[in-house]
């Protein structure tokens, strides 16, 4: 019998204490003005207020949404600066299963 928890398991170390972390979702659109893809914010979840190198954050029942990303963490930096980073699954023969990218410059808010 199943647990009803669908999706993966990952965990996400630091390599400096970060703040103020929050799961993301967001959705792509297109910036007609600037001629590229932009993803606007939908909903933030505050999960802890540090996350230290000798923490570790643990995402339970991960699920990618497909071609494109659609979650992801934001933080905050030592200098205050927020970071906002898409988790999405790997379909590459990489031996890791899910990737991360900075798509702080690509995020808009409505």
């Amino acid at each position: 019998m199943g647990t009803g928890v669908y999706g993966d398991n990952m965990l996400i170390v630091v390599t400096e204490p970060i703040f103020n972390v929050s799961l993301i979702r967001f959705e792509c659109d297109w910036d007609n003005e600037a001629e590229e893809p932009t993803l606007i914010l939908i909903e933030s979840h505050d999960i802890t207020d540090t996350l230290t190198p000798l923490d570790g954050l643990h995402i339970y029942g991960f699920m990618s949404r497909g071609t494109l990303p659609g979650s992801g963490i934001s933080f905050y930096d030592a200098h205050g600066e927020r970071h906002f980073f898409a988790i999405h699954h790997d379909y590459s023969d990489s031996p890791h299963v899910y990737m991360m990218w900075d798509i702080t410059d690509q995020m808009r808010f409505e």
